[in-house]
């Protein structure tokens, strides 16, 4: 798909600025410039030996040089992945037009997180009238060293701009109880929101790779200057 900025979705939430206004060019760019975009297909593995990417349906492209930017999707932790279908994640376009269409019918929102992406969020949701609850999770600052300090400094923040930020930290149980009512359950409250926003961050879009020679330890590993362990391969 065409890149765009992710930054951006809380406000496309928010209402200022309209969908397209997120992609970094129009399709008339890539014409107009000889580049073939290749919008829904999916890379099924890369020949190393053979400088070929294989899609899915069998294509074979040839190439001399090859950036790897695969970007990643939302991570959920384990022990929450059986709630999974409960929480609402913000990672692409179509990711905020699910929210858009959930808040119009709900009034509060549980957001689970720390990261930046979670804090554009509720600026969105506090600008639109929404009760926003808030539980702060150490493990979305990574990698950055999340102590006593910081989460007062965050609770503070968002306290000062009407939020509701939870004592708790980790959820016991999500129930859905009609389409647009989730009860909440953590370690020490119970509570009742629209909607639950998960964020964790995000984990690296390189699964397909793993078996393909690149070096991989939570994304594929490179020198100083972006290089892997192959001539004229990049990864970002």
């Amino acid at each position: 798909s065409r890149s765009y900025k992710p930054h951006l979705l809380p406000d496309v939430i928010a209402g200022k600025i309209e969908m397209d206004k997120i992609y970094l060019r129009p399709n008339s760019y890539f014409l107009e410039n000889n580049i073939q975009l290749r919008p829904g297909q999916t890379v099924a593995k890369v020949d190393f030996s053979k400088y070929q990417v294989i899609l899915e349906h069998k294509e074979v492209v040839p190439f001399d040089g090859l950036i790897i930017a695969t970007g990643g999707r939302p991570r959920i932790p384990e022990p929450l992945e059986v709630f999974e279908d409960a929480m609402m994640t913000l990672k692409t376009a179509s990711h905020a037009q699910v929210w858009i269409n959930k808040l119009a019918k709900v009034q509060s929102v549980l957001l689970i997180g720390g990261d930046l992406t979670s804090l554009g969020l509720t600026r969105a949701l506090l600008k639109l009238g929404k009760t926003v609850y808030f539980m702060i999770n150490e493990e979305s600052f990574w990698p950055l060293p999340f102590n006593q300090r910081l989460h007062e400094e965050i609770s503070s923040c968002l306290c000062a701009r009407g939020v509701n930020v939870l004592t708790s930290s980790h959820i016991r149980r999500l129930s859905s109880l009609s389409e647009d009512i989730i009860e909440v359950e953590t370690e020490c409250e119970k509570l009742s929101v629209g909607a639950v926003g998960a964020f964790f961050g995000l984990v690296p879009d390189v699964k397909f790779l793993v078996r393909s020679g690149l070096d991989i330890d939570r994304g594929v590993l490179v020198d100083e200057k972006l290089r892997t362990r192959f001539t004229n391969v990049y990864a970002a």
